[in-house]
């Protein structure tokens, strides 16, 4: 059965895809941005937004162009969809990524505060480029989970550095790096790059290859790790004395997962695992913010998703037949 909360789409170029998006998704931006309004910071948003939209011309230029297709098509103000599609740090950060069986099977749990109903699934090309991810209404993308057709799986999990700047939005980065076919070439040139704010990105390729980046503003760190391997909300690398992460769901997480991830296993038992609720409904890998939930399975071209919004809330399987 086919999920409720699942689109395509095909563009020639960034523009025209921003074009489709906001006609498909017009109603679910507004109802998103509806909510964001009303937040006390959302002034503040919008001056910080406007502050960053320069050097994101500069070195983005196609990407601000397709936010401004969106913005036209779905006749919302571009000022306020560019802010929208930063979206700040939520109260509360989650999410979870497990990567076994050699780099093959990849599981990553999408947690975000009240969010249920502002994500679907998303399959887009723009000309020769495919990407299947999770989506977030009135963003560009490419900031949850991914995998394109050059082969590479893109997980994202939030980080707390303790250095800021302005710079290029840690959303703008990641919707580069989902379109990657080549990580660490597009390391160097993001340790270039002035940078506003820093994820934690994983890559798989199908050859089972394993690259994890670390970024704050001002530094990043890029390693080649061994499956299995799990990234939470905290640093792992040398970078961890610029954490500033002071919750205990993000350690709780990683230790049950740790404890708990084979070196082989199979999709029912990694279904099981990103089920998991023996920490609480905060601090349990599947938790009260657990959105969605997305496995690839490398070997077979093949995606498995969960989300909440869905009448009925199991796994639905997808053929990813356009990796190359």
């Amino acid at each position: 059965m086919m999920l409720k909360h699942y689109y395509e789409i095909t563009a020639k170029n960034n523009f025209e895809l921003g074009l489709a998006l906001g006609q498909l998704f017009r109603r679910k931006t507004l109802a998103r941005l509806a909510r964001w309004r009303r937040k006390k910071s959302w002034k503040k948003q919008l001056a910080t937004a406007q502050k960053l939209l320069p050097i994101t011309k500069k070195y983005f230029p196609h990407l601000v162009k397709e936010l401004r297709g969106y913005a036209l098509s779905g006749k919302l103000k571009f000022e306020e969809l560019w802010a929208l599609c930063l979206e700040g740090e939520p109260e509360v950060a989650h999410c979870t990524t497990m990567i076994t069986n050699n780099g093959k099977l990849i599981a990553h749990n999408e947690d975000y505060p009240s969010a249920k109903n502002d994500i679907c699934l998303l399959k887009k090309t723009i000309g020769d480029l495919t990407i299947f991810e999770i989506f977030y209404y009135g963003t560009l993308g490419g900031n949850a989970a991914s995998v394109n057709s050059h082969g590479w799986a893109h997980l994202v999990n939030s980080l707390f550095p303790k250095d800021v700047q302005n710079g290029i939005p840690r959303n703008i980065i990641a919707r580069w790096l989902s379109e990657t076919k080549n990580p660490e070439k597009d390391f160097r040139y993001l340790k270039k790059l002035r940078r506003e704010d820093g994820y934690n990105h994983n890559f798989v390729n199908r050859n089972g290859k394993i690259i994890n980046f670390e970024c704050t503003p001002t530094r990043a760190v890029i390693s080649q790790v061994e499956s299995p391997f799990i990234h939470t909300n905290h640093y792992l690398t040398i970078l961890k004395k610029y954490d500033n992460y002071k919750k205990e769901s993000s350690y709780t997480r990683y230790d049950c997962a740790k404890k708990n991830l084979k070196a082989r296993t199979t999709a029912a038992e990694i279904k099981k695992l990103m089920n998991d609720k023996s920490s609480g409904k905060i601090n349990s890998i599947m938790n009260k913010e657990t959105v969605g939930k997305i496995i690839f399975d490398m070997d077979k071209k093949r995606a498995l998703t969960w989300f909440p919004c869905e009448q009925k809330r199991k796994f639905k399987k997808f053929e990813l037949d356009f990796i190359k």
